[in-house]
């Protein structure tokens, strides 16, 4: 906050009528630039590739070799000391089955038990304002619909926009259907919400956005997880931390911890 990076929004919980200040009195935040904003902030100083994607990784001699792919072709590899994983689990497990890396018993059986929730995502740019009250956020009463938020109230958009996400059992069953389904079942649960006022959508510029491990509904009991029996490796996020931005920055510091302790006991602190 003292770097201007993140502002309060709002103070309260949002149910179906928006935002009760009374409810819990906790401070939600946002992000002034939006979430990239904040992620370039963190990221000053560091090393970041974009438009890369990791392929694999493997240990070799006590250290960690990532296979990466540029989208423009080719491709290198890079080695690390040590590494932190924190995509969703499945996908993080998908990363060392690739580089043959095998995991012990104990450290499958408990990733594995993690699981998550999906979600179908909707940015829909508006012609005009719509109705939705300031702070600009809801939690509709909706089998299909879970949250409406205004971007332009919100604080992160010049323009009038809307974010929607589906509930879990709504994106489950929408998860192959067209992006223009997806959109048109989601704008008219979000004109429901509001008495039947349909925002006035820029189609030409909707986007769905299939977050397949989105929200953790069975998390690990500890706030990260050190492998064993390979080179430093720490498995961390909000499926360790907790289910919101909080969590995932609780199991971040964990993460944190538990590198420098392995790296310093291994004599002294090297580069992560």
């Amino acid at each position: 906050a003292r770097a201007g990076v993140v502002q309060p929004w709002f103070t309260g919980s949002v149910g179906s009528g928006g935002v009760d200040e009374a409810r819990d009195g906790h401070v939600r935040w946002r992000a002034t630039d939006g979430m990239t904003g904040l992620a370039k902030h963190l990221a000053r100083g560091v090393d970041v590739r974009c438009s890369c994607r990791v392929s694999s990784l493997r240990p070799s001699g006590g250290r960690w070799i990532a296979a990466i792919e540029p989208n423009g072709g080719g491709g290198e590899e890079l080695v690390a000391d040590a590494i932190v994983l924190t995509a969703p689990v499945p996908q993080a497990l998908a990363l060392l089955a690739a580089g043959g890396t095998e995991l012990g018993a104990a450290d499958r059986d408990a990733l594995g038990a993690i699981d998550y929730d999906p979600c179908l995502a909707v940015l829909a740019p508006l012609d005009s304002a719509w109705c939705l009250d300031p702070p600009g956020a809801i939690r509709p009463d909706s089998h299909s619909l879970a949250w409406v938020a205004d971007n332009a109230l919100k604080g992160v958009s010049s323009a009038p926009a809307l974010t929607l996400h589906a509930t879990a059992p709504a994106s489950r069953s929408m998860w192959d259907a067209d992006d223009a389904v997806v959109a048109r079942e989601l704008l008219a649960a979000a004109a429901a919400a509001m008495g039947g006022v349909a925002p006035d959508v820029d189609h030409r510029a909707v986007q769905v956005q299939r977050w397949r491990f989105s929200i953790p509904t069975v998390l690990s009991p500890h706030p990260c997880l050190e492998a064993s029996g390979l080179p430093p490796l720490v498995f961390a996020g909000d499926a360790f931390g907790g289910p919101r931005v909080e969590g995932a920055v609780r199991s971040g510091w964990a993460a944190a911890g538990a590198l420098h302790d392995r790296l310093a006991g291994g004599g002294g602190q090297r580069s992560v």
